[in-house]
Formats: C-alpha cells, structure tokens, sequence
C-alpha cells in the first residue's frame, strides 16, 4: 500500500513521473496477484471489486495532494497580476494563467486557473522555492490537501480488504484441502 501511495506521489515530482507511475502500477499488480494467490476463490469476486476503486484513486489523490503538501511547507506565496490566460487541453480543457510577480524582478508563474480569469486580475501563488513541484493558487494549495487525507484513507481502505481477503483464504483453504482429501480427490495447486 505505501508503494502505491508513494507510486501517485512521485508523479507530481519534476523528473519523477515516469518511475512514479510504474511505481504505482507494479504494486496495484502486485497487490492484486497477492489477493488473487492467497484468497479463495469464493472471496476473489468480493475482493476486487471492493480493491478497483481505491487502486484507480488512492495515486492520483496523491499526486494532487502532494504539491500542495510540498508547497504548504516550504512555499513562498506572492501576489501579481495576470498577464494571459490561455486554453490547456488535457482531458477536459483547463486553463493556465500566467501571473506575473510583483516587484521589481520579472518573475512570472504559469498556474492552473479558471476559465472566467482575466488578465490584469489579481491573484496568489505559492511557488516552491526548490522547484521541486509546479506552483499553484494559493487557494488550490488549500483545498488540494484534504486529497492528502483521502489518498491516506483510500490507501488504509486497501490495506484491510486485501488483508482480510487473504487472511479468510488463510484460514478456509485447509479445511477445503482436508475436505478434497476426505473425498479422494486431488487439491488444486493454487
């Protein structure tokens, strides 16, 4: 469960994306074939549905959730005006605004946004001083950690349905050995 939770965290990281999402799915595999070894297969049709969801759900709340953990640590947060918003197309269309520091250096972040922002609005980011993760609205920082705790429940969720699953299997597969054996056939190898 921490891998995968781990998985879904490394893809916000610069750099990290890539061995991120294999992360997460060698151990929702993993998982999945620890279950499906060591459950019966009376509990494997309760089991999975019940793991689908979580195992979707658990890395992608933590790569949303931990930018703005990141950023609510160590974040420097600055005010500026924006300069453009443009149309990002990702599954839906989003919107990226540039906000342009205030001061006398030039700084400008590109920060996700609404679609009703304007330019020459004024808004706050929280920019991470290491860039390690993208900078973001300092309201989405905010609102974005309440997925941390979700990634974290989602990821305990998993932990007790695979270990009952497994722990039932444990516990009927020898008496249905003894019983295969009771009458003279042979035990599956499973």
């Amino acid at each position: 469960m921490t891998l995968h939770l781990l998985g879904g965290a490394l893809w916000a990281i610069d750099g990290a994306r890539l061995p991120g999402i294999l992360l997460s799915i060698v151990s929702g595999v993993g998982l999945m074939k620890v279950v499906w070894v060591l459950a019966t297969p009376l509990v494997r049709p309760l089991a999975y549905p019940l793991m689908l969801v979580p195992l979707l759900a658990v890395p992608l709340l933590a790569y949303n959730s931990v930018g703005a953990v990141v950023l609510q640590e160590r974040g420097v947060t600055h005010s500026g005006g924006v300069t453009a918003v443009r149309p990002w197309r990702g599954k839906v269309t989003e919107y990226l605004c540039t906000v342009r520091e205030d001061g006398p250096d030039e700084i400008s972040d590109t920060v996700f946004c609404e679609h009703d922002d304007r330019p020459g609005e004024r808004m706050r980011v929280v920019r991470d001083p290491g860039a390690l993760v993208r900078p973001q609205l300092a309201e989405s920082v905010a609102d974005d950690q309440i997925q941390a705790v979700l990634a974290a429940a989602g990821s305990v969720f998993l932990l007790v349905v695979a270990v009952s699953a497994t722990a039932l299997g444990a516990a009927v597969r020898p008496k249905l050995v003894r019983a295969w054996e009771k009458s003279g056939g042979e035990p599956p190898n499973a």
